[in-house]
C-alpha cells in the first residue's frame, strides 16, 4: 500500500522546508512526497474567488497562493535531488505547461493532475505526450468528464485514477470513499484515494475498499497559522499513523475471491456439522426423519444430504451422537 504525502504549500515558499518535509515523510513511511508547481498569475484570474474556507483573510485565489509562499520553478531541482537522496519519490502536480517542461528537465517518473484540471485538455495532453505515468484526481467530476479526461491520456498505460472529495477541509460525512468502488467498476483500472480529511481511519477505509494509493496532505505543524493547507494536513506523527492505518486496510481487504483461504481450511471441517444419530440404534435400523442430530465436526455426511439417509437401514449399530457413515441399505 503506497501513501503519498501531499506537501501542498506547507513549505511556505522555502526550499529548505520543502526538503525537510521530504525527510519527515520518508521517516513516516510515505512512498512519495508530492509538491505543486504553480504561479499565482497562471492559475487564476486576479479576482477568482475562494472555494475553500477563508481562514486567513484571503481575498482571492491569487492572494492566497502568494501569501502561502511560492517556490520558483528552477529551485525544484534541488528538492528533487534531496528526495532522491532520501529514497522517497519526488512527485509533483504541474499547474501550467511551463511546469511540465521543468519537471521533464528534472526527470520525474510520473505526474499528478489535480481534480480542478480534469477539463484542462491542453495540460493533460502535454503530460500524456511525455509518456510518463499519470495520476488523475477525479474530485467533483461526473463520470463522463472522467472518461473524457482518460481519453486525453492517449496511449499512456500507467494511469491511476484517484477518488476524491474536492472539499477543503473535508468532513467524514463527505469523504465518500465508496467512489473507489464506482471507479473500479467503471474503468477497471488501478484506483487510489485523494484524502482531504487527514484521518487515519479514512486511509484504512479507502485501502480496505480497494485503494492502491492514498494521498493525504502533510505538514510539519498543522497548527501553523500562515497557510490553510496546514489545518487539514497530517503532521509527522499523524502521517505515520495514517501509513500504518492504510497498510492495515490493505491487509483487511485481501484479494476478494469467494474461495476458502488456507487460514479457513480447518474451519471448513471444525465449524461445520455432520449427520449424527440422535439415539442409540442397532444394525438394520431404518432411519426416520427424527433419528438425526447435526453436530460438529463437518467431516461426515453434511446436513443438506440427510434426506438421502431417510428410509435406509443402518449397516451397524450407532451410539447417540455418533457420526453416521454413508454405507446404508435402503429398504
Amino acid at each position: 500500500m503506497k501513501v503519498v504525502a501531499e506537501a501542498g504549500q506547507c513549505h511556505n515558499g522555502s526550499v529548505g522546508k520543502a526538503i525537510l518535509l521530504a525527510w519527515h515523510a520518508k521517516q513516516a513511511g510515505a512512498s512519495a512526497i508530492k509538491y505543486q508547481l504553480l504561479k499565482p498569475e497562471t492559475i487564476a484570474q486576479p479576482d477568482a474567488g475562494l472555494y475553500w474556507k477563508n481562514t486567513l483573510g484571503e481575498t482571492n485565489q491569487r492572494d492566497a497562493f502568494t501569501r502561502a509562499g511560492i517556490i520558483d520553478y528552477p529551485a525544484w531541482g534541488e528538492v528533487a535531488d534531496a528526495c532522491h537522496e532520501y529514497g522517497i519519490e519526488f512527485l509533483a502536480t504541474p499547474f501550467d505547461l511551463e511546469a511540465v517542461d521543468k519537471l521533464e528537465s528534472i526527470g520525474v517518473r510520473r505526474y499528478k493532475i489535480a481534480s480542478g484540471d480534469i477539463t484542462y485538455r491542453q495540460l493533460i495532453e502535454r503530460v500524456a505526450d511525455t509518456g510518463k505515468g499519470i495520476i488523475l484526481s477525479t474530485g467533483a467530476s461526473m463520470v463522463e468528464e472522467i472518461w473524457r479526461a482518460v481519453g486525453w491520456c492517449g496511449d499512456t498505460e500507467d494511469v491511476t485514477l484517484l477518488a476524491c472529495s474536492l472539499s477543503y477541509p473535508c468532513t467524514a460525512r463527505d469523504a465518500n470513499v465508496s467512489r473507489i468502488n464506482r471507479l473500479v467498476y467503471e474503468f477497471g483500472s488501478e484506483v487510489g484515494y485523494s484524502d482531504h480529511t487527514s484521518l487515519p481511519e479514512t486511509g484504512l477505509a479507502a485501502a480496505a475498499l480497494g485503494s492502491v494509493l492514498n494521498e493525504v496532505h502533510f505538514t510539519l505543524n498543522n497548527a501553523a497559522p500562515d497557510v490553510p493547507d496546514h489545518a487539514m494536513a497530517c503532521d509527522p506523527d499523524r502521517l505515520a499513523a495514517y501509513v500504518d492505518a492504510s497498510q492495515l486496510g490493505e491487509k483487511l481487504r485481501g484479494e476478494g475471491s469467494l474461495w476458502p483461504m488456507d487460514a479457513e481450511l480447518a474451519a471448513r471441517v471444525g465449524a461445520r456439522r455432520s449427520v449424527c444419530a440422535r439415539v442409540d440404534v442397532g444394525p438394520g435400523h431404518v432411519w426416520g426423519v427424527d433419528d438425526f442430530v447435526f453436530l460438529r465436526p463437518g467431516d461426515g455426511v453434511p446436513p443438506f444430504e440427510v434426506d438421502q439417509l431417510v428410509g435406509c437401514a443402518a449397516w451397524r449399530a450407532y451410539e447417540a451422537g455418533e457420526q453416521i457413515v454413508r454405507h446404508t441399505t435402503r429398504r
